[in-house]
């Protein structure tokens, strides 16, 4: 279903109506622990995510539990996190905070990045989930401030120093939470300022990095 979902908007659509989105989270719960079955579901969903009521469905399916239980049954597989953070990354972007506070979804993104802090795509998925987090209600703010995600941004900017979208992130999310005691505390931390300049200097041609980087 993945490589028929991605050739047309119509065929997804097709997919969807014909209960593949069903057929996809069934395969989750019946096949929890087959890596490969796995990491194609994640991948699926990814792709079937093309509207607001595919995306609800999903959820309400419990899509979201479904992915998260994926994550840690098979959390040292780098390309199981990366399909499975492009499906909740689709699936909480207009989700109600409620349904994404109720869930475990900042503690298994921070997992996925504690777990593969030398993948640049995990990473780069992972924060941009956050940042865009980062953006939402003051309950979900102080929720990723609680869970430690800060520090996931720290060693993001020491170990992806040169991957612009992985800093851009990080950036952001700094940003976003500037004002609040916690995100204070690590960006005063000794030595964080030496990790921001270098960021920036090692990605000089990047005009997004140093916007943020200025900003900060």
């Amino acid at each position: 279903l993945r490589r028929l979902a991605a050739y047309h908007l119509e065929i997804k659509l097709t997919i969807v109506e014909s209960d593949g989105v069903d057929a996809v989270l069934n395969n989750m719960m019946t096949h929890s622990a087959n890596e490969a079955v796995i990491r194609e579901a994640c991948s699926a969903l990814s792709v079937l995510c093309v509207d607001k009521q595919t995306r609800t469905f999903i959820i309400q399916q419990g899509g979201v539990l479904l992915l998260e239980n994926a994550m840690e049954i098979h959390i040292g597989s780098s390309l199981i996190q990366e399909n499975a953070l492009d499906a909740l990354c689709l699936l909480s972007s207009d989700a109600d905070s409620e349904i994404l506070l109720t869930s475990n979804i900042i503690t298994s993104i921070k997992d996925s990045l504690d777990n593969h802090i030398e993948e640049s795509n995990v990473q780069r998925r992972g924060l941009s989930i956050l940042r865009n987090f980062s953006l939402r209600d003051e309950k979900i703010k102080s929720s990723i401030e609680s869970s430690g995600c800060l520090d996931n941004c720290t060693k993001a900017l020491e170990m992806h120093t040169s991957t612009p979208n992985v800093i851009d992130s990080a950036f952001s999310i700094f940003l976003h939470l500037f004002n609040r005691s916690e995100c204070q505390k690590v960006l005063l931390r000794r030595g964080m300022i030496e990790l921001i300049v270098h960021a920036m200097m090692a990605n000089v041609q990047s005009q997004r990095t140093q916007m943020l980087g200025c900003s900060l």
